[in-house]
């Protein structure tokens, strides 16, 4: 079902199409012009990017680090050499690295506790594949939050 409304959405299949032109780098946000679903999260930013040259050859991830966000996905899966950040654009998160049972557990006692600004991004290492946890380290964002990713590094992610 595509249908047009008169504010220029096209809605597809119970969904939102928004059809971004911009082609200039840059961070882009949208949001509904009803208060009341803007307020309840009908919203995105779309944050677009210019290729660095340093990083041509490895595709770079941007993870969304936003608390109680749906879209943090709980494994990724990276080359070695992806350069992954971790988008947040307040001085609220940070990104601790953790040892799989603090990942499991949230457990960010002894780590660092203090918001910082973002974005952080992190290169993953070509001589180690192997899984990396991250988590945000401010009290109660990896564990009510939902602030926490799993990165595996391997040669080849198929």
């Amino acid at each position: 079902v595509i249908a047009s409304t008169s504010d220029g959405y096209r809605y597809v299949d119970g969904f939102i199409a928004i059809q971004h032109t911009e082609n200039s780098a840059g961070t882009y946000f949208y949001a509904s012009r009803s208060f009341w679903l803007c307020k309840f999260g009908f919203k995105i930013a779309i944050k677009i990017t210019e290729q660095d040259d340093a990083n041509s050859g490895s595709e770079g991830v941007t993870i969304p680090w936003k608390y109680g966000s749906t879209a943090i996905p709980p494994v990724k899966c990276v080359t070695p050499g992806t350069k992954v950040t971790f988008n947040w654009t307040d001085v609220q998160h940070n990104v601790d690295t953790m040892t799989k049972d603090e990942y499991d557990n949230c457990n960010v006692s002894g780590k660092n506790n203090n918001p910082d600004q973002g974005p952080y991004t992190w290169t993953a290492e070509a001589a180690k594949p192997k899984p990396y946890y991250f988590a945000c380290g401010v009290f109660g964002h990896c564990l009510n939050g939902h602030m926490k990713v799993s990165v595996t590094v391997k040669d080849n992610c198929e």
